[in-house]
């Protein structure tokens, strides 16, 4: 029994160290892991910069009517816990949405406001069009007609504005979509 458990440990491990240096040799430790919240607070705030530097050079806006990046916080924070129910609940097929799609749409949808303004794009419309881009780099073929028609309200408005906004979602993250999700390493260790 103890050989067993030995063999399963040094496995355990060696999956580990492959997974670990496949994550150390990414994009996504290199571009997208934060050394501190202070880091990640920092960039919210320079979207925010950014957009209310791009507002003032219209005479008609009021700095007043603009959100600083507290409030942002709290409004993406908000769409997050949609973003997450949203996914528990989603079966376009009758089916829930796998783990591997779910885990990268909330991925995603952080990533983007953290580089983003929500007063430049609406937050429950780049969930959407996040949970669409990760059906495709998930392998999860979902045409848009019944993704649309799966969340209800305009369909052809919600088709316009998901398409819209895919190539800006990409634009956004960097083109950077492969994402380590921490199931996968379970999931590598039980399949060997």
């Amino acid at each position: 029994c103890k050989c067993y458990q030995s063999g399963l440990t040094v496995r355990f491990i060696s999956v580990v160290e492959n997974l670990f240096k496949m994550f150390s040799n990414n994009t996504q430790k290199k571009y997208l892991t934060f050394s501190n919240k202070e880091e990640i607070t920092r960039n919210r705030e320079k979207a925010n910069k950014r957009y209310l530097e791009s507002a003032a050079s219209n005479e008609k806006s009021k700095k007043d009517c603009f959100l600083n990046a507290e409030e942002e916080l709290m409004i993406v924070k908000y769409y997050e816990n949609s973003l997450r129910e949203f996914l528990v609940n989603f079966s376009p097929r009758n089916e829930p949405l796998p783990k591997d799609v779910k885990g990268t749409a909330f991925h995603f949808y952080k990533r983007f406001f953290i580089v983003s303004s929500v007063m430049d794009y609406h937050p429950r419309e780049m969930m959407m069009t996040c949970i669409y881009l990760a059906c495709k780099i998930c392998d999860y073929a979902m045409p848009i007609d019944l993704f649309v028609r799966s969340i209800g309200g305009d369909q052809r408005l919600m088709k316009f504005i998901i398409l819209d906004q895919e190539t800006e979602l990409l634009y956004r993250l960097g083109f950077r979509l492969n994402i380590f999700l921490p199931h996968r390493c379970i999931e590598e260790f039980m399949s060997q």
